[in-house]
């Protein structure tokens, strides 16, 4: 059975307590007076119930739904009226691409209209502030697309979704093309090659969608917004180099080991006693340094690794869960030294904390999580804004 919200964002919604009233919001125009009339007449009429029908009913020729047509549309009309942004689905880094060529990147990735036919776009929204830039046609319904490979190839953005749908999309977000295959698109590689889900690669011609069986090898695609990801994620995303981990690391135990100029960054955590999370610079043989997580109080971190880990730079980050609730921390370090350089707890929510990745960028650090992306100034530490609530 597809799940129904995982890795979904909101980008608007209602504060919960004092502190989520605080945050830093991206800004959103107001909905007209005639919508909000119409929403406060769809309440009166009872139809909330309805309204929670259609999340996750949408009628088929074989499905017929109980609420009816009439209102069916009705409520997909006042969600396409009512301006509200869509979802935002954070299963995965998002990418960073200069979409209107004017040198700074946007943010790009994909984002849910539950209450429209719970359908999904692609969306890219402005780096510096969350501000909605474009979003493209509907790629389908989150079951059917949630899973699937997003990917630019340096000239355009390519998808494909679990039933053989590929589509390619320019920098504006408009379609260029769409195709259907015999076979689901399990990853996109570089000069049109594609992995097929059957276990072979096909050549897409660019051109118009079309796909030939091809041997071809697979070459890294310019931005994956799955495989391009080279940081350390304990929920998925994570390129674990075992090879290149020494096998004795002094006080700790090495799980993964990313590229840090030319030495090596180990993730891992204290041993022996309490597994506080644990990074390292490792050169010829040496820990040139090693740092507990968090620095200010590493024991109050939840044992193992940290829950997400990327180089950036003269820069180390990383994000670690800590124990009984309390919100995670957003932590950045010396890549030189090992010393901190600031530490930012995530802003509290409702629910749980599902961490999947770091992207760096364009003076932000956004941390991706089931629930929300938090945007952080990357020199300060300072939140900037807020993509989302826990759902």
């Amino acid at each position: 059975m597809p799940c129904g919200y995982c890795g979904s964002v909101v980008l608007l919604h209602a504060p919960h307590n004092e502190q989520e009233r605080a945050l830093p919001r991206a800004e959103v125009q107001p909905a007209p007076l005639v919508i909000v009339a119409a929403a406060a007449v769809v309440l009166l009429a009872g139809l909330g119930v309805a309204a929670g029908f259609l999340v996750n009913s949408v009628p088929t020729p074989d499905r017929p739904t109980a609420v009816p047509p009439i209102l069916v549309e009705a409520m997909k009309e006042l969600g396409r009226a009512s301006g509200a942004p869509p979802y935002w689905i954070g299963q995965g880094p998002m990418m960073l691409v200069d979409v209107d060529g004017d040198g700074v990147k946007e943010a790009v990735g994909r984002g849910r209209y539950v209450n429209d036919g719970d359908r999904v776009v692609v969306a890219a929204v402005r780096a510096e502030d969350g501000a909605s830039v474009w979003e493209s046609d509907t790629l389908g319904t989150y079951s059917d697309t949630y899973r699937g490979p997003l990917a630019f190839d340096g000239e355009r953005f390519l998808f494909a979704d679990d039933v053989g749908g590929v589509r390619a999309m320019g920098l504006d977000g408009q379609t260029l093309w769409t195709r259907t295959l015999g076979e689901a698109i399990a990853g996109f590689c570089a000069a049109g090659v594609a992995n097929s889900k059957s276990g072979g690669r096909v050549l897409i011609d660019m051109s118009d969608g079309t796909a030939t069986p091809t041997e071809q090898a697979c070459e890294p695609v310019s931005h994956d917004a799955g495989a391009e990801w080279n940081g350390w994620s304990d929920h998925g995303w994570s390129k674990v180099r075992g090879a290149d981990l020494p096998r004795t690391v002094p006080d700790m135990k090495a799980r993964a080991a990313l590229a840090l100029e030319d030495d090596l960054l180990l993730v891992g955590h204290r041993t022996p006693g309490t597994r506080v999370p644990t990074v390292a610079r490792w050169r010829d043989g040496t820990a040139l340094w090693r740092t507990e997580l968090p620095p200010a109080s590493p024991m109050t971190a939840d044992e193992g690794e940290p829950a997400l880990v990327q180089v950036d730079g003269d820069s180390v980050f990383a994000v670690v869960d800590r124990r009984s609730g309390t919100p995670p921390v957003v932590i950045r370090l010396d890549a030189e030294t090992g010393d901190p350089r600031w530490e930012r707890a995530l802003p509290d929510r409702l629910g749980t904390w599902v961490l999947t990745a770091l992207t760096i960028g364009e003076g932000r650090v956004f941390v991706s999580s089931w629930g929300a992306i938090e945007v952080f100034d990357r020199e300060s530490g300072a939140l900037v804004y807020r993509l989302g609530s826990a759902i």
